[in-house]
């Protein structure tokens, strides 16, 4: 009787056994399928259709996942390119999909394959890129390397790197922008920098936005920069936008508005306009006219100047677009011909003034000034130019 039970003991163990072993296989079997499918959707989200993963999320820090933004309008397209998935920064990635820009990313070895006429803008990140070749010059870009200006016209050589032992400054406007929140990573770690256009380097097109502040009133470059092309590509201005201040982890506000304002640079939606100043000072339909010898300006509407005597030319010309632009204005008198060159930061002005010598024959004349922005095309240009009629009289003996 005993070994009867201690055979039947040994026949429900041995079916115990075999039911957990079927219980085991089936969730390991269940176990495996949920990682095949995991598996699968990590590799559709990181590289999409082979070429890379599509933003389209809504304010959560993981932008693919959010599925709030079905009724979000998208007002833009753009490709982040990057050396690979490791250099992927998820700060860009949140910043643009808060701006409502789909996002797509690239990595270098699938650059020679992707259509960039598709997007609005190329972001080129961190990474040295062995495809840089195959990014086409008519396109608008965003740079936040070290590695890739010289192809993109902004410098002759190379970028040059500032680091200091309190956190980084920039001049902006003629303010000094605090652009990181720390100066160096952590405690001991070597400082933080930012990347910049040396000004012995930097090209000669290139319109400065953002310099190195290093302490004094010496400037050493350029951290943020744009380029503007006008004469290469007929159907549209190419907008590029060198960006330095890279360690998005401790940007300030300030550097955030700096690169917000690069992106809607390179999207097109910042403008160029300039104006001389209708409404100036002693002056007739924009222009003032001083008399050199006593100091007296010349207020008629015909003014009358006098052969081989001094007078001070001036305007006064207002950057009311949101972009500083180098100005240079242009003048003259008949065969005298006068010009100067300034730079003019947004909803700023400043004045231009010329010593003119009149050295030309009696009659009347007109005074002709035009400002124009440099390297960009002014949105506006029916108030770039004045005149102002002279009447030129000379002492016969």
């Amino acid at each position: 009787m005993a070994y009867g039970n201690q055979e039947h003991y040994h026949k429900a163990v041995e079916q115990w056994f075999k039911m957990e072993n079927k219980k085991i296989n089936f969730v390991l079997l269940i176990t495996f399928v949920a990682l095949s499918i995991a598996l699968t959707c990590i590799n559709a989200l990181v590289f999409g259709d082979g070429i890379g993963l599509n933003i389209t999320g809504g304010n959560s820090t993981n932008s693919t996942l959010n599925d709030t933004l079905v009724n979000r309008t998208i007002i833009g397209k753009v490709v982040y390119v990057v050396k690979n998935t490791n250099f992927i920064d998820e700060n860009i990635l949140l910043f643009l999909d808060n701006k409502n820009l789909d996002v797509k990313i690239i990595t270098d070895n699938k650059i020679p394959m992707t259509d960039f006429e598709d997007y609005d803008v190329i972001l080129i990140g961190k990474g040295k890129l062995r495809n840089i070749n195959h990014i086409p010059l008519n396109g608008n870009v965003i740079l936040m390397n070290n590695y890739n200006a010289d192809y993109l016209g902004f410098v002759k050589d190379k970028v040059s790197r500032y680091a200091a032992n309190s956190p980084l400054r920039v001049v902006y406007n003629d303010d000094k922008l605090k652009v990181y929140d720390s100066s160096s990573f952590s405690q001991g770690s070597p400082a933080m920098s930012y990347l910049y256009l040396s000004n012995q380097n930097v090209k000669e097109n290139v319109i400065t936005v953002a310099k190195v502040y290093s302490g004094g009133s010496h400037y050493l470059g350029d951290v943020v920069a744009y380029l503007e092309d006008n004469t290469s590509f007929s159907n549209s201005s190419v907008r590029r936008c060198f960006y330095g201040i890279i360690e998005t982890n401790h940007w300030e506000s300030d550097a955030e508005l700096l690169f917000d304002n690069c992106v809607d640079y390179s999207m097109g939606k910042l403008k160029h306009d300039v104006k001389i100043d209708s409404t100036i000072q002693y002056g007739v339909n924009g222009i003032s006219i001083k008399d050199v010898s006593n100091n007296v300006y010349l207020m008629d509407e015909t003014a009358t100047l006098e052969c081989n005597k001094y007078y001070i030319i001036s305007v006064n010309v207002m950057n009311i677009g949101d972009l500083s632009e180098r100005v240079k204005v242009n003048g003259n008198i008949g065969n005298i011909n006068f010009n100067d060159e300034k730079i003019i930061n947004p909803v700023k002005s400043k004045s231009f003034s010329e010593n003119v010598m009149i050295d030309v024959s009696p009659g009347d004349y007109t005074v002709n000034v035009n400002a124009m922005t440099q390297n960009s095309v002014d949105s506006n240009l029916n108030d770039n130019s004045r005149q102002r009629p002279i009447k030129v009289v000379c002492e016969t003996s």
